[in-house]
């Protein structure tokens, strides 16, 4: 079973926050706004920094995270988490500038996992490191 475990980045602290304790709150704001507000073990993140574990570990034994940039070959790619399937997806540009997507294929409900993560390394995030990307 895949072990449950997020992260996001601090408003208070700016760091990055682990944990497997996630919560995810509706506020009014008043004047009928309504905001996201996200805590991972009690500290509040910036709520579009949140990311979720895959279930992954690199080829280094580090675990992979939605939104990790991903270095395979000479590719660049990012974990996105799609809704509408349900899955975790690696996303990439091709030479043209397309956007191309995989999923990243495991079985959650058992310890079966059919990514081969050889040569897979997590260099860094979106959040951290959006200009690993250029």
């Amino acid at each position: 079973m895949r072990e449950k475990q997020f992260r996001g980045i601090s408003e208070h602290f700016g760091t990055m926050e682990y944990g497997s304790d996630f919560k995810l709150n509706n506020v009014n704001v008043g004047g009928g706004e309504m905001e996201q507000w996200a805590f991972v073990n009690g500290n509040k993140i910036i709520t579009k920094t949140f990311g979720e574990f895959t279930g992954i570990s690199d080829c280094n034994n580090r675990k992979i995270f939605e939104g990790d940039i991903i270095k395979g070959g000479i590719r660049l790619m990012t974990i996105i988490f799609k809704q509408e399937a349900c899955q975790f997806w690696l996303i990439w540009q091709d030479k043209d500038g397309i956007n191309r997507y995989e999923p990243l294929t495991a079985t959650y409900g058992d310890d079966t996992n059919y990514f081969s993560n050889d040569g897979f390394e997590v260099i860094g995030n979106i959040h951290e490191n959006a200009d690993l990307l250029n």
